[in-house]
């Protein structure tokens, strides 16, 4: 493996290389997703080859993203960040990970008013009509931190 500036390496894939950080925050998150929706496709069963993650840790990592989303990517694509802190929320209530769109329409059914999810569900689907307005995208995102940084320290 060859050491890069900035905490990446190579790995060796398939006879390429793959850049990729040392540390996935995320990676929880991705584990919990395929042992729930994944389908080997040879080899031993999915349930064999990833267990079940501890649910705290799958929190602490949808925190996580929501937090990178917040810092880094909430201004470029801000209906993905916003529906990022949906599914983060979705985790914490109902205890299963969905795709960003599910879990924007679950958030939805949650809000009195829904209009900032439902402007993030539109642009998810090329409907770039709807205005997002950072500062709403950004407390939106905040609320959801705050619950699950709650929700973690009091387990």
């Amino acid at each position: 493996m060859v050491g890069h500036p900035g905490g990446h390496e190579d790995l060796p894939i398939g006879g390429s290389s793959y850049a990729c950080e040392r540390s996935d925050s995320t990676l929880f998150m991705d584990v919990a997703v395929v042992h729930r929706h994944g389908i080997a496709l040879a080899g031993p069963s999915v349930e064999e080859s990833f267990g079940i993650v501890d649910p705290r840790l799958v929190l602490n990592a949808c925190a996580e993203n929501v937090r990178v989303w917040a810092r880094r990517d909430v201004f470029h694509d801000p209906a993905s960040g916003l529906l990022t802190a949906c599914r983060a929320w979705m985790y914490l209530d109902e205890g299963i990970l969905v795709s960003k769109p599910e879990a924007g329409t679950w958030a939805s059914s949650k809000l009195e008013d829904s209009s900032l999810v439902d402007a993030a569900l539109a642009r998810r689907s090329g409907d770039n009509s709807r205005c997002l307005a950072d500062a709403d995208v950004n407390e939106f995102c905040n609320r959801v931190l705050r619950l699950l940084e709650n929700h973690v320290a009091d387990s």
